[in-house]
């Protein structure tokens, strides 16, 4: 699981950059990005963490 959220959370920085380099292509502006890249991972584990599903795997 922790898989499939890194590389949703980098699916998510990358088109944030290519749309960000796109429309306004300023370095200040994709520096933001590091932002974006937290949130999603934050956002993603935090959805996880809060469905419970992880409570009933086993090992």
């Amino acid at each position: 699981m922790t898989l499939k959220i890194g590389l949703l959370a980098l699916a998510v920085y990358i088109l944030y950059i290519k749309a960000l380099d796109y429309f306004a292509p300023n370095v200040s502006l994709l520096w933001t990005s590091e932002h974006i890249y937290a949130l999603a991972i934050l956002t993603l584990s935090v959805i996880y963490l809060l469905r419970g599903n992880w409570r009933q795997k086993q090992i």
